[in-house]
């Protein structure tokens, strides 16, 4: 049997999850392993058992899987060397492995990492530093250039964005699963699982206003993620 390998990385509250089941539900059968943080020094891709019940693999379509689609949160770019991570013994079953890094711009994900608490904004000023590093690779496309990038930003905005990436991923269809709200980490930052079903129409790309006055917010958003969210992502705010 033909099996395909598609590997999403990214920050916690950017995104990803969308990501993730957007590629399993239109490349069913599939089947979904959740923040595989686990198993790199033994060629592995193992979910964090911390996550529980909310790691359990998740199956699309009926049938054996065809599709693999595997995410990691908060990923260490550091480790694709430390553990030659494009080359690991788990790849060996599978015909093709598409990487997939994606991010979100920092105003909104910052706000949604801070709504969202716990996890999310945890040891946020590491968690700042690994996402400034994301997207150093979206600034420099020499840096792991067989890594694909993906913007959130543009595919929420974008159906050409989507179907650019649908026909690169070799999938079904471009607009398939794309209002589904994960259950992953409580949903929504925001509006947790209420828009499933219609997630395009959440402001996602408006999280931001609610903390447009916070001092912690306005303190963590620094020149660089200025810069970062001018030049990658063409989002600009006003912040006093």
């Amino acid at each position: 049997m033909i099996k395909k390998a598609y590997i999403v990385i990214g920050m916690k509250r950017s995104g990803h999850h969308a990501i993730a089941h957007w590629l399993a539900y239109n490349r069913k059968p599939a089947i979904h392993f959740n923040d595989c943080t686990k198993g790199y020094g033994e060629g592995l891709l193992i979910p964090n058992p911390n996550q529980g019940e909310k790691g359990k693999a998740v199956p699309f379509g009926k049938g054996k899987p065809v599709t693999y689609v595997y995410n990691i949160e908060d990923f260490n770019i550091d480790n694709i060397a430390k553990y030659d991570m494009l080359n690991l013994k788990l790849f060996e079953e599978f015909i093709s492995v598409d990487w997939i890094l994606v991010a979100r711009d920092p105003y909104n994900w910052l706000a949604s990492s801070l709504k969202m608490g716990g996890g999310a904004s945890k040891n946020i000023s590491k968690r700042i530093s690994i996402y400034k590093r994301h997207l150093s690779l979206f600034q420099d496309y020499s840096i792991l250039p067989t890594i694909n990038r993906l913007s959130y930003n543009e595919w929420v905005n974008s159906g050409s964005y989507r179907s650019e990436y649908a026909d690169r991923f070799n999938l079904l269809s471009c607009d398939g699963g794309v209002d589904f709200v994960s259950k992953r980490g409580g949903g929504s930052s925001f509006d947790r699982v209420k828009y499933d079903g219609k997630a395009l129409s959440m402001k996602l790309m408006e999280r931001w206003k609610e903390f447009k006055d916070d001092p912690e917010y306005v303190r963590l958003i620094d020149q660089e993620l200025c810069r970062i969210g001018s030049d990658v992502f063409k989002f600009k705010i006003g912040l006093k």
